[in-house]
């Protein structure tokens, strides 16, 4: 969470930003967190516990990551350490940097998203047919 209200902090007047989004990450985050993120030990304490990757190891399922490589909103680094966090944990995970996809990845015009589809399709049924052996 750090990295990316860092990150939004930064950035200014992208397109695609979320109205607002910066706003609530320059003035909301650290009133409500406190700031810098490093600040303190509390203060880290305080980060640590709302970002997923103090959680990646309690993870059981197998996970997919999908995540647009122009995302505007949440920077592919941070899609990136999720995927070295879980690989680091021996996490079931797969990953998928999608090319030119920004943060609606489906809803972008200019991706031929059969690709992330068929992507989708082959986890779920890798996976399923994994779930359905175990109990039939």
């Amino acid at each position: 969470m750090a990295e990316w209200v860092k990150y939004l902090q930064t950035i200014k007047d992208k397109p695609g930003l979320l109205p607002g989004l910066r706003q609530f990450a320059v003035i909301k985050i650290p009133r409500a967190f406190a700031w810098p993120p490093d600040k303190d030990p509390g203060t880290r304490e305080n980060f640590a516990r709302i970002s997923v990757l103090s959680y990646v190891g309690n993870l059981k399922a197998p996970i997919l990551v999908i995540h647009g490589d122009e995302d505007t909103v949440v920077p592919i680094t941070q899609a990136r350490m999720l995927r070295e966090a879980l690989r680091q944990e021996k996490k079931n995970d797969e990953f998928l940097e999608v090319h030119n996809g920004g943060h609606f990845i489906f809803l972008d015009i200019f991706l031929d998203s059969n690709t992330v589809w068929e992507r989708i399709d082959a986890f779920l049924k890798k996976y399923l047919q994994l779930i359905k052996s175990a109990f039939y």
